[in-house]
């Protein structure tokens, strides 16, 4: 009798199933984070078992990708034609996965199906055909973490200019111990560590463990593989967090940057109906919230070092120089103002910044908003049947960017500028449309009923900017925007340089520090009420901090504003002035002391000398071990 050469409906929709609902409780909200050690064990045994692939890859997407319309549905408010697709994108990925472990692991399983097929026609017996199926048998230990940081790095990185949101390992950092090899290999060396653990299963299940009594090599190398991985994972987490005790006070003689993060609380759908009145209310009372918070901390009445405001809480047509000289010459050539009847000059948002930074703060103050290139401002008269003579004031600009400036102590703006260098895909560049701009600007209206502004001008050069402080000197401060924030390569190169600590210096093979602090100034009102994304957004932040062994400071509208140490773990999270707000999204303002990296002894860790070199590793064995099997028919 024919023996049944199918995959079963039922076990791909419990395997597809079992891992989707996995994944979701592993993220935020949920949390369950240790389901990350398992969440690939359903997917790992299907493949192994898998006698057909299409089957297994339509149902696993498609459980995959409502798996990601619960972990993603804050999309559903900013771009509900884009939700469902993203979803899609991200089910295809598990997916992928399980064929490509199918076709490249010649597990027990199918070998022993192949073995009884051969036995049956007499060409193998025995133990010739025992031997057989454990010689071409392959640890899921050592390929199933290969092919899943190979399917991590190639959509985190490569495909489509990168979504690095969402690994298996991201998780962890709730257990920091376990994640400090991300400063050997990144974030994808933790994923790496948890789809191993997940394997462990599933070679128990499948692998040939015994001949003749005896363990058999294959196991034996599955099991020896896992526990070198085990000790080495956690003895490293281990020794770093011993050295690195978590601190909330120091010594005077420690250098360290105290810090007032001001967390407002704006909705989106505000923010993108944002009129001219609204905008001078609400700057204003960002202002008033900085006056009566953020200069003292009322505990103790300590100065922070610097004050930090949220992404793109300024209004305005921009705070760069250019653009407030064109400003100016227009309401003096043309008196008349360039917010109309909004009745206030186009110059108010940086003169207030000056006044605050000068005669209320006196500390440096650090800002978000945006810069634009080329602005020219035009007005011109015409008769409005209802209204009578109308002066229509028309501003145009070439390029517009998202960016961090710094006011000095005295009230003057500090010369560099920082301009976000990594476009959030979708939100502010649209992958491969971006080439025609007119097309991209289309689709983004269509796509996120105009929730986003596709066509953002990138940055040219890693700007950090110089700090005064009174007691640790002259402190580096970069600062990551948002999403950048998520992006390893980027913070790499924001806090690493080569030869002389200046931005694109490449004079010398060796790594140095051009920055003491991470500052990520981020606006999530995207995620609307969902708590889970901007826990994720700052869970991504906290592997950056071990990955080049630098602190962080989270400045956030609606929250989670934060402090993070170099080894990931939180100091502080959520406003703590004033007293008694829980809310995650509660206005107010977060006080907190970092320490910064000695300088002196600054050593740059693995991952800054070597960056990805671990993921393209990985990429690199997967490419070659397909070849060998699809190319060589090895």
């Amino acid at each position: 009798m024919k023996r049944k050469e199918q995959t079963t409906w039922a076990s791909c929709l419990v395997a597809g199933g079992l891992h989707a609902a996995m994944t979701v409780l592993a993220f935020p909200p949920y949390d369950w984070w240790y389901l990350s050690f398992v969440a690939y064990t359903p997917l790992i045994l299907l493949a192994l078992r898998a006698r057909t692939l299409m089957r297994p890859f339509l149902v696993v997407w498609l459980t995959s990708a409502l798996g990601w319309m619960v972990i993603q549905n804050w999309m559903a408010g900013v771009a509900i034609f884009g939700y469902p697709l993203m979803a899609l994108y991200q089910g295809f990925w598990p997916a992928l996965f399980v064929v490509l472990l199918a076709r490249l692991a010649p597990q027990a399983k199918r070998e022993l199906s192949r073995r009884r097929a051969h036995a049956d026609a007499g060409v193998m017996r025995g133990h010739a055909a025992g031997a057989y199926a454990s010689h071409k048998a392959v640890p899921a230990v050592l390929l199933a973490p290969l092919i899943c940081v190979t399917i991590e790095f190639f959509r985190g990185r490569l495909f489509l200019g990168g979504y690095p949101w969402y690994f298996v390992g991201h998780p962890l950092i709730n257990a920091p111990t376990l994640c400090q090899i991300a400063d050997l290999f990144g974030a994808y060396g933790v994923s790496f560590f948890a789809c191993a653990c997940a394997a462990l299963p599933a070679d128990l299940v499948t692998l040939p463990l015994a001949r003749r009594g005896r363990t058999s090599g294959v196991a034996k190398a599955s099991f020896g593989l896992f526990g070198f991985v085990l000790v080495i994972w956690v003895g490293y987490g281990l020794m770093h967090m011993r050295s690195r005790p978590l601190q909330t006070s120091f010594p005077e003689s420690a250098r360290t940057i105290f810090i007032a993060a001001v967390q407002t609380n704006l909705p989106q759908n505000n923010k993108m109906r944002w009129t001219l009145p609204q905008q001078k209310d609400d700057f204003d009372h960002f202002v008033s919230i900085t006056q009566a918070w953020a200069g003292k901390r009322p505990s103790d009445g300590r100065q922070p070092d610097l004050v930090v405001w949220p992404e793109t809480m300024v209004p305005g047509l921009g705070l760069n120089q250019e653009s407030l000289t064109t400003v100016a010459q227009f309401e003096e050539s043309e008196r008349l103002l360039v917010t109309g009847q909004a009745g206030y000059s186009g110059l108010y948002f940086n003169r207030r910044l000056e006044e605050v930074a000068r005669d209320n703060l006196g500390v440096p103050l650090l800002v978000g908003a945006s810069a634009v290139d080329g602005l020219a401002i035009s007005a011109e008269s015409s008769q409005d049947p209802e209204l009578g003579p109308v002066i229509r004031i028309d501003p145009k600009w070439d390029t517009q960017y998202n960016s961090s400036y710094l006011y000095l102590p005295d009230g003057t703006q500090a010369t560099a500028r920082y301009d976000k260098l990594v476009p959030t895909p979708i939100g502010e560049r649209i992958p491969i449309l971006y080439r025609w701009p007119k097309l991209q600007t289309l689709v983004g209206k269509i796509g996120s009923a105009s929730s986003f502004n596709v066509s953002m001008g990138i940055g040219t050069a890693a700007v950090r900017h110089q700090v005064p402080t009174a007691s640790a000197g002259t402190v580096r401060v970069a600062t990551p925007i948002c999403y950048e924030s998520t992006v390893p390569r980027l913070c790499r190169r924001l806090v690493w340089s080569r030869g002389t600590g200046e931005d694109d210096q490449k004079d010398s093979d060796r790594m140095t520090r051009a920055a003491d602090v991470l500052i990520n100034m981020t606006n999530d009102g995207w995620f609307g009420n969902h708590a889970g994304g901007r826990e994720q957004h700052l869970q991504m932040g906290r592997f950056r901090c071990i990955e080049n062994r630098t602190p962080m400071i989270r400045a956030a509208n609606t929250g989670v504003s934060a402090a993070i140490d170099a080894a990931g773990r939180l100091i502080e999270a959520g406003p703590t002035v004033p007293t008694g707000r829980a809310d995650w999204n509660a206005e107010g303002v977060l006080f907190a002391e970092v320490a910064l990296p000695d300088i002196e002894a600054g050593t740059a860790p693995l991952y800054a000398r070597v960056g990805d070199l671990f993921a393209w590793l990985c990429l690199l064995t997967i490419v070659v071990w397909t070849a060998g099997k699809f190319v060589l028919g090895r």
